[in-house]
């Protein structure tokens, strides 16, 4: 901390002078929260000292400051689980490249072997007719639905020119 400035507090009657860099009203803001928290806890207790009250302050905050820090970590533990699965089903996504024809100019299916399927017409299946692959639709329907990577599409069809020509 690099101390800028030098901020009065009142705290059950004692002045303190904070040396913060935080702005002065923030500061004056927590001197107010404490102040009350102790004159509360004094009205309700009348056998309590102002030393027993700020201790008790201070296990409160202690323990607040412990549980948002367990929090942070869960959150950040959590962030990560997420960014992993994220970029897991990110390239999953992408595994429609495996099935670009460059033969063709469309997606195609798979034998078992991993080759593609001999012998294979594009345009199978745009009468709903049953076509190896492809489920009410051909080739060329389900070529161009891929909302999640066009960047990458356009680049397996050889550029925008190809592209939008192919559309």
């Amino acid at each position: 901390m690099n101390p800028t400035s030098r901020v009065k507090i009142e705290v059950c009657g004692a002045k303190y002078y904070i040396a913060s860099s935080e702005p002065e009203a923030y500061v004056k803001e927590l001197g107010a929260q404490l102040n009350a928290q102790i004159s509360d806890m004094l009205a309700q207790n009348k056998s309590l000292s102002v030393t027993d009250a700020l201790i008790l302050c201070l296990l409160n905050y202690m323990d607040n400051y412990h549980k948002a820090e367990e929090n942070t970590d869960h959150m950040r533990s959590q962030l990560t689980g997420y960014l992993e699965d994220a970029a897991k089903y990110r390239e999953r996504s992408l595994g429609y490249r495996h099935y670009w024809s460059a033969e063709t100019g469309t997606l195609r299916p798979l034998q078992k072997d991993g080759s593609f399927l001999t012998p294979f017409n594009p345009r199978q299946g745009e009468n709903f007719e049953p076509v190896p692959g492809f489920h009410e639709g051909s080739a060329w329907n389900y070529t161009f639905y891929v909302p999640h990577d066009v960047e990458g599409l356009i680049r397996l069809a050889g550029g925008a020119k190809t592209f939008v020509k192919r559309l």
